[in-house]
C-alpha cells in the first residue's frame, strides 16, 4: 500500500476557477453551455508528482479548440435567474469504475 509522506500545510496557492462563457447562438434566447469530461493531470501539493484525474471542461464559444477549465476543478457557470439554461454533456472516451 502507498503512504503520503508528511505534507506541509498551506504551502499551495488556491486555484483560481475560470468562468465558463455561455454560447446564446444555439438556443437564441438561452445561455448554452457545452461541457465535457476529460483526463488531465493535477498536482495536489508541491511535495506530490502530478496524478491523473477526471475534470470538466467548458467549449469557449468563440475559440472551439480553446477549453475553459483546470484539470480537476470545472470551470464556474455564473448564472441570472429566470433566465433559460440549457447544457449538453459530450461524451467521453472512458470513465473508471471506482473500486472499493
Amino acid at each position: 500500500m502507498t503512504s503520503t509522506p508528511p505534507l506541509e500545510k498551506y504551502v499551495d496557492p488556491l486555484p483560481t476557477l475560470l468562468t465558463a462563457v455561455p454560447d446564446p447562438s444555439v438556443y437564441p434566447g438561452a445561455d448554452y453551455y457545452e461541457i465535457t469530461m476529460r483526463q488531465g493531470s493535477w498536482r495536489f501539493h508541491r511535495d506530490l508528482k502530478p496524478a491523473t484525474v477526471w475534470g470538466y471542461w467548458a467549449k469557449k464559444p468563440h475559440d472551439p479548440r480553446k477549453a475553459i477549465g483546470m484539470g480537476l476543478l470545472g470551470p464556474t457557470i455564473s448564472v441570472t435567474a429566470d433566465h433559460p439554461k440549457r447544457s449538453a454533456p459530450t461524451p467521453t472516451t472512458s470513465v473508471r469504475p471506482c473500486s472499493r
